[in-house]
């Protein structure tokens, strides 16, 4: 999961401080998730998806539909991940 929560935050153009602030974490959280020495929480993965638009099960699992979509209604589609 770190890897592509690292894909959606440089997707959008944020610094790990930006991301975290959009969704009410500290950017050293952020940091932790994509290093992969944690693992967000239930709580934080629902703030990112619904802040952000992104599918859960993708962002848990890397299946499924890898469309997110930026406020502005942008749409955007990461890459899949090979099995």
């Amino acid at each position: 999961m770190h890897e592509r929560l690292r894909e959606l935050r440089l997707a959008l153009g944020l610094t790990q401080k930006a991301f975290g602030e959009k969704i009410g974490l500290q950017n050293s959280s952020i940091a932790t998730y994509e290093s992969g020495r944690n693992k967000p929480s239930g709580a934080a993965i629902k703030q990112i998806c619904d802040r952000f638009r992104v599918n859960e099960r993708w962002l848990r699992t890397g299946e499924g539909e890898t469309r997110f979509t930026l406020p502005q209604g942008t749409e955007f589609y990461l890459r899949q991940e090979s099995a």
